[in-house]
């Protein structure tokens, strides 16, 4: 689902992610998009449980990923 730009601005102030840990680039990207991370555990009744939203940051120099769950952020 698409992140609004409010709550764009909400992850950026809860994350504060100065620099690419793996490479120092100083540009962290926040995806447009949010996503749902699902457990590979098989049994039906952990997937639906076990599945929350993300926000991900990404560098665009190294392809180095990060991942913040947004419900907890949302709750702040």
């Amino acid at each position: 689902m698409k992140l609004t730009e409010e709550e764009k601005e909400r992850i950026n102030r809860f994350v504060m992610i100065e620099k690419c840990p793996h490479c120092g680039n100083n540009h962290m990207h926040l995806m447009d998009e949010s996503f749902h991370l699902i457990s590979a555990n098989k049994n039906p009744k952990f997937e639906i449980d076990s599945a929350f939203p993300i926000a991900v940051y990404f560098c665009p120099k190294c392809s180095y990923m990060m991942m913040f769950n947004i419900g907890i952020i949302k709750g702040l």
